[in-house]
């Protein structure tokens, strides 16, 4: 992975203003890799204020998602401690299998943000995707963008000949976007999902996975709220709404929390974009499969979404992972 040096940056933090010219080329680092991991503790502390919506069982939907954000949030400010993959493979063995995919989209996260502001070895993302990579691509390729995304790193930009998403994998690049897109529309909702901005490098055919990304995103800032959800989807351009439903349809099938009541009522909301909230679940389901941990929450929503199987409808979808 190829470092990249950003802006500079002159933070205040706890302890005051952090002296990048007197300071060491490594320490100066350094400071830079802790002020990320403060300004995160900073973003991820919205996660808190999340608004209360219906239950849906025995745990109320908002609990649930909060519980998921919350282990993310976890895993990847562990990784921005940069203590070793290692050490943070262990906390991995007392996560619950079904939130497995959170785990790696969290450390994954934090060990990319980290390889692009280091100045020596920065590979710490591809060892995990080396040791991980066949049972949790997606969420390890999701993590990468939204590391992207918190560092504000376009792209569309170049090292020399070649593209910085030229570097992944291309059956997981669109996923890379996706999760790019995750992070600005869940923390930056008035540009990306108010006034539905979408940036130029998006605006030919990568447009698709960025607003998958976007309609995963609202699946957790509107707490599963179908109304609000098919509001905020109504707004943009009736081109950009199929990707949009899919990508709510993904975090749907994929997070669970709800009742078969709030997902027929999805269904219905999505009117002429029913396939595309279909096929948002069915990627759901080839990511827990391909996992190993598929859960009774995305068999039925794969039932009622796509009228198949779990393992029926990641199979129609194998071949268009890359969007």
């Amino acid at each position: 992975m190829t470092a990249i040096w950003l802006r500079p940056i002159k933070p205040k933090s706890v302890e005051g203003k952090v002296n990048y010219i007197k300071r060491p080329w490594a320490q100066r680092t350094m400071d830079k890799v802790r002020w990320y991991c403060h300004l995160l503790s900073e973003t991820f502390s919205e996660f808190q204020h999340a608004p209360n919506f219906e239950t849906s069982g025995h745990i109320s939907l908002r609990e649930h998602l909060k519980s998921v954000e919350q282990l993310f949030t976890n895993s990847c400010t562990e990784a921005l401690k940069d203590q070793g993959l290692d050490k943070l493979i262990e906390k991995f063995g007392d996560v619950d299998p079904e939130f497995a995919g959170v785990f790696f989209e969290g450390t994954a996260m934090g060990l990319a943000i980290v390889d692009f502001v280091s100045p020596s070895r920065a590979d710490r993302w591809k060892r995990l995707q080396k040791d991980f990579g066949a049972s949790h691509a997606f969420t390890l390729h999701a993590g990468l963008g939204m590391a992207m995304a918190k560092l504000e790193i376009r792209l569309d930009q170049r090292f020399g000949t070649q593209g910085i998403l030229d570097q992944y994998d291309p059956n997981y690049r669109a996923v890379i976007i996706d999760g790019y897109a995750f992070y600005l529309g869940y923390f930056d909702p008035a540009r990306y999902i108010e006034k539905r901005f979408l940036p130029e490098p998006f605006s030919s055919k990568r447009s698709g996975a960025f607003d998958q990304g976007l309609g995963r995103s609202l699946w957790f800032s509107q707490r599963g709220n179908v109304r609000k959800i098919r509001a905020a989807i109504m707004r943009f351009a009736e081109h950009r709404q199929a990707n949009l439903w899919a990508g709510v349809g993904l975090a749907c099938a994929y997070s669970g929390g709800v009742g078969e009541r709030r997902v027929t009522r999805l269904k219905n909301s999505a009117d002429t974009h029913k396939k595309q909230l279909a096929r948002g679940a069915a990627l759901a389901a080839l990511v827990r499969l391909q996992a190993g941990n598929m859960t009774d929450h995305t068999e039925a929503a794969c039932q009622l979404l796509g009228g198949q199987s779990a393992d029926e409808l990641a199979q129609s979808v194998v071949s268009a992972i890359s969007l």
